[in-house]
């Protein structure tokens, strides 16, 4: 029961609605966004947990359901729209009025089950932009936080690697037998490329092995031929029939396509992100 007293962010308190948005009033606008671990260890006062966040997830996507406008990207944090026209991720609907909410106990109509499924779907994929979202939040963090000194020794290494060039460009003698020496676990000498043949004039070499060596055609030139595929599909059924190619009609297909591309965006930002680093 409560004593009473009105609760303060950052007093031992619950992580509910009212907490949530009593927190928030501090976190108008992008520019005062906060991380989710963060404002989790606002509002309890306690070290954040990925249980804890995860409610703390669950507990936006329900609030943007209800109508509130709780933004959030990688960069800002999440933060309160200031007025109603801010842009940020959409709220998802209160999901299908039903016949059972008028109290009448029938079950659901087969378009209300999949409006059903179909909000439980929408609002997993909002958990997933928000975990995908922290995530990236903490890794920017992590990023900046050695950001500079990365840049200090990429610097370095580039300059010890162009004085470590120079020196073997100058030296040729020290590397014929062996060709190349590992040193701190470096390879440093030489190495010959694979030796190459440029036709500059391909149609004309073409010519030229035609007329200069008929018996190495099909040795030399590669012939490919395949079916243009726009061109066939103006054939009539009949054509087709000529030519023994079977026309296949095209079935139905069952589509769950995600109206915003929010989470692929976020998703497709770090796996690119990935692939730097690697």
């Amino acid at each position: 029961m409560s004593d009473g007293r009105s609760w303060e962010p950052g007093h031992d308190g619950p992580l509910d609605k009212h907490s949530f948005l009593t927190a928030m009033a501090h976190h108008l606008g992008k520019e005062r966004g906060i991380t989710a671990s963060k404002l989790v260890t606002f509002i309890t006062n306690k070290p954040s947990t990925a249980r804890v966040e995860r409610q703390l997830r669950e507990l936006i996507v329900q609030l943007r359901n209800e109508g509130f406008h709780v933004c959030g990207y990688p960069g800002t944090g999440y933060y309160m729209a200031k007025d109603d026209h801010a842009t940020c991720i959409t709220a998802r609907s209160q999901g299908p009025v039903t016949i059972n909410k008028l109290g009448v106990n029938m079950p659901l109509i087969p378009l209300e089950r999949i409006e059903k499924a179909t909000n439980k779907y929408a609002n997993g994929r909002d958990m997933l932009a928000h975990a995908v979202n922290d995530m990236q939040i903490e890794l920017l963090a992590v990023q900046n936080k050695h950001l500079k000194e990365i840049k200090l020794w990429a610097r370095k290494t580039k300059t010890a690697e162009a004085t470590l060039e120079a020196l073997v460009k100058d030296n040729p003698d020290l590397f014929t037998r062996p060709k190349t020496l590992i040193i701190s676990g470096i390879k440093v000498g030489y190495k010959k490329d694979k030796d190459q043949r440029s036709a500059k004039n391909i149609d004309k070499t073409i010519k030229l092995i035609r007329k200069h060596m008929p018996d190495q055609e099909e040795v030399l030139i590669k012939v490919e031929e395949s079916l243009i595929k726009n061109a066939i599909g103006n054939l009539d059924a009949e054509q087709l029939k000529l030519l023994g190619i079977k026309f296949i009609p095209g079935k139905d297909q069952i589509i769950i396509k995600p109206t915003d591309s929010e989470v692929d965006k976020l998703v497709a930002a770090l796996l690119k992100e990935t692939k730097k680093e690697i």
